[in-house]
């Protein structure tokens, strides 16, 4: 058993390895939220890339026979875009150059429900499995 005073003696060194140990993981987890960081505006960045190349009608590195066509496209014909409220073709727009729903609705002044909400519709409108991919169909639609 050890005495009072061999506790006291030990009691500073793990209170100091357990900083030290705190300290570290702190360091690890910065070092990786920077690395997501990073990866998230590469991805954005990509995104942007991809509508303007969408928008310029330059085919990038898919060439035009390599783009979906028949059921994975909709033709103008399917959804009007006058059927878009400002609102929405600006969530759209943002949408397509990588926002989350929060930034969306922070930038159009409307909730964070209501922005998740419009956006859901617009993809089941536009059936878009994901948010790029809506933006990418309005682009080809002419909406964007």
């Amino acid at each position: 058993m050890l005495t009072l005073s061999e506790l006291e003696a030990a009691a500073p060194a793990s209170a100091v390895e357990a900083a030290s140990a705190i300290e570290e993981i702190a360091d690890q987890l910065a070092g990786q939220h920077e690395e997501l960081l990073r990866r998230q505006r590469r991805l954005a960045e990509t995104h942007a890339e991809a509508l303007r190349l969408l928008r310029s009608g330059t085919s990038g590195p898919a060439s035009q026979a390599e783009r979906p066509t028949g059921g994975d496209c909709l033709s103008s014909t399917d959804v009007s875009s006058t059927d878009l409220s400002s609102t929405e073709r600006a969530l759209l727009r943002l949408a397509a150059e990588g926002c989350t729903d929060a930034a969306a609705a922070s930038r159009l002044h409307v909730s964070h429900r209501t922005a998740r909400r419009m956006m859901a519709a617009l993809m089941e409108r536009l059936g878009a499995r994901s948010r790029f991919e809506a933006g990418v169909k309005a682009v080809r639609l002419g909406w964007l």
